[in-house]
């Protein structure tokens, strides 16, 4: 099982550029919103502080340039921060007073007009970052679901009733579980990292059982599915296809950076888990194949019939 599962993963990673693909088409989108509306919020905020300070003279170019040069001042090697920061209302007002006092000699008379207009310009960016991320996540979603069902054809096809009752039997083994991991919480507090054991092995026999009932039933033994060792070594590949990913992913954000860690990460993860969650089916599949195999055809004769038939058969006489 453990070598069958690293080849499914393996496998898989043909698929690689699929998932990358649509987040980044959702990327595309949501910026080709976030961009143009972004900067028409600018220039009427730009607008508005020149109208608040009633200066004419005001060079509203060299004021743009120095709002730009601070926000090309912040650590960008960590996007999230850097973003988190220039929404703050703090950060943005300490940055118009320190670019507007190249004009007038006192800000702090325009201080409660200064916030007013930033406040308007950050829910109207926060908006429109909302929208970027709804975007996003349709991308992010796409490729899921694209990536699982091109997963799903390759190592462990389902047709449709199988698909109906696959989908219940999930909802129900996840609520069995999730109700036994919180009893074994709710018994002993401190039991975390026995609960989290529990949990995995859990999920691995329940796995292998919804795998059994919706390929295997009547067709093989159930013994010879869900046991120990199939428990175990579920687990073990499991376990192994995530950690490597892992470990992928945090060599590639140290030699790059944390967006292509981000990008990568993602891509990596969501494969990884279609594979864990498809791993128990394709074992089954298989199982159930070899035994096809090995069985005799329906109304063929097996090799005792065979012998028999043989011994029966009278010798040919010479006449």
């Amino acid at each position: 099982m453990i070598k069958q599962g690293l080849k499914n993963y393996l496998g898989s990673l043909k698929y690689f550029f699929t998932p990358l693909g649509t987040l980044a088409l959702g990327v595309l989108f949501g910026l080709s919103f976030f961009i143009p509306h972004m900067m028409a919020a600018f220039n009427e905020f730009m607008g508005e502080i020149r109208r608040i300070l009633a200066n004419p003279e005001i060079d509203i170019t060299v004021l743009k340039t120095g709002i730009v040069e601070a926000v090309r001042a912040l650590d960008w090697s960590d996007p999230g921060e850097a973003l988190r920061t220039m929404l703050t209302s703090g950060w943005m007002l300490e940055t118009l007073n320190a670019c507007a006092g190249a004009f007038v000699g006192e800000v702090e008379q325009y201080a409660r007009q200064f916030t007013a207009a930033i406040d308007v310009l950050c829910r109207r960016l926060i908006s429109y970052a909302v929208v970027f991320a709804v975007f996003t996540a349709i991308g992010v979603a796409a490729g899921h679901y694209l990536t699982k069902w091109l997963i799903r054809r390759r190592i462990a096809r389902r047709s449709a009733w199988k698909v109906v009752m696959g989908t219940v039997a999930d909802g129900i083994f996840a609520v069995v579980d999730m109700f036994f991991v919180l009893w074994l919480m709710l018994l002993w507090k401190d039991s975390v990292y026995i609960t989290t054991v529990i949990s995995i092995l859990l999920a691995g026999i329940l796995t292998l059982f919804e795998a059994y009932l919706i390929h295997a039933r009547k067709k093989t033994n159930r013994k010879s599915i869900v046991n120990g060792k199939n428990i175990l070594s579920l687990t073990a590949v499991n376990l192994i296809i995530y950690f490597l990913s892992m470990a992928v992913v945090i060599v590639l954000t140290v030699l790059t950076n944390t967006i292509v860690g981000v990008a990568v990460g993602m891509v990596l993860l969501d494969i990884a888990l279609i594979v864990i969650g498809l791993n128990a089916e394709s074992y089954v599949i298989s199982v159930v194949g070899n035994v096809g195999l090995s069985a005799p055809a329906e109304g063929a004769p097996t090799v005792e019939e065979e012998t028999t038939e043989t011994d029966e058969t009278p010798a040919d006489t010479k006449e």
